[in-house]
């Protein structure tokens, strides 16, 4: 018996189409990584709940990557990190030939970014951190409402009785 390409290049590749959906691959991507056409794709997903399953718990797992990504970039901001820059410079002749080739590598520090630093501090040591006064307020709050003790006929009676003004 012939197996389906669903059977040779979905089935196989679960894992894989999980953790690329979940990484905010589109289905396009993922169907040509596959192997397989956008709509064969598309498809197998309306025909197959294992593969509709799947695509909808990966993308449950998505803002967890993103959250991962951001706290990694978080931690990355919070220390000096030195990046080296290479500028490359060349001299042309009159006749359009290099005649000479300079390569100049420059390591530069970015110093820890300061909002990233006060953004960690205020969310991880809020009892030092936090800048905020917390006020709690007890009882009741506002003004007494004079109408809230009468039933619906007394408003109605109220409502439509002639202004003394």
């Amino acid at each position: 018996m012939v197996k389906s390409k669903y059977e040779t290049h979905v089935m196989p590749y679960f894992d894989d189409i999980f953790f690329w959906r979940s990484h905010d691959w589109d289905l396009v991507a993922i169907a040509a990584e596959l192997g397989i056409a956008k709509s064969t794709f598309l498809k197998y997903k309306k025909e197959y709940s294992d593969l509709s399953d799947l695509l909808k718990k990966a993308e449950k797992a998505k803002p967890r990557y993103i959250a991962i990504k951001a706290e990694a970039a978080l931690r990355d901001k919070l220390q000096d990190r030195e990046v080296e820059e290479v500028h490359q410079e060349q001299w042309v002749d009159k006749n359009g030939v290099v005649s000479k080739k300079h390569i100049k590598k420059i390591k530069k520090i970015i110093p820890a970014d300061t909002t990233a630093i006060i953004f960690a501090l205020k969310n991880t040591d809020s009892e030092r951190w936090n800048d905020r006064n917390q006020v709690e307020i007890s009882g009741k709050v506002g003004m007494p409402n004079p109408y809230a003790e009468l039933t619906t006929e007394e408003l109605r009676r109220l409502a439509n009785a002639p202004d003394d003004g």
